[in-house]
């Protein structure tokens, strides 16, 4: 059984501290993201939510507040539970707390197709984040 911990910004939780650590494992060692681009210093004024099974954490996403849109981020599933829904899991359950607000994300172009089938919609807008190209996504209900 999945439990999602959802963490509200500027709460005192250390539960911050474990999705930290996972999107250092699956950022920083896994993707060579540098350090100081996956620690922005955005992480204490964002939404992060945490997902938990009987084999510890195992997903992690922030939802960044950006006027009055959220920008979603970070999605991050451990190694060896992917292809297994838990990222589906962990969008949906993030689309649930925002459900008057307009939702968008960077998406990795390889992950374009899944944010598809989430209701994602890409736009024109291309970036690279970290080395990484990335397409624009908005969320459409």
């Amino acid at each position: 059984m999945m439990k999602v911990h959802v963490i509200r910004p500027r709460e005192e939780s250390p539960l911050l501290a474990r999705c930290i650590e996972l999107r250092r494992k699956i950022f920083i060692e896994e993707q060579n993201v540098a350090y100081e681009i996956e620690q922005d210093g955005l992480d204490r004024d964002s939404y992060h939510l945490l997902v938990e099974d009987e084999s510890g954490f195992i997903a992690t996403m922030r939802a960044q507040p950006k006027e009055n849109k959220i920008k979603f981020g970070r999605i991050a599933v451990v190694r060896q539970r992917r292809s297994q829904g838990i990222g589906s899991y962990i969008v949906k359950e993030a689309l649930k707390l925002f459900p008057e607000t307009m939702i968008y994300l960077h998406a990795q172009e390889h992950a374009v197709g899944f944010y598809r089938s989430l209701g994602f919609l890409p736009t024109e807008e291309r970036t690279v984040e970290a080395g990484i190209a990335h397409i624009t996504m908005i969320y459409t209900t």
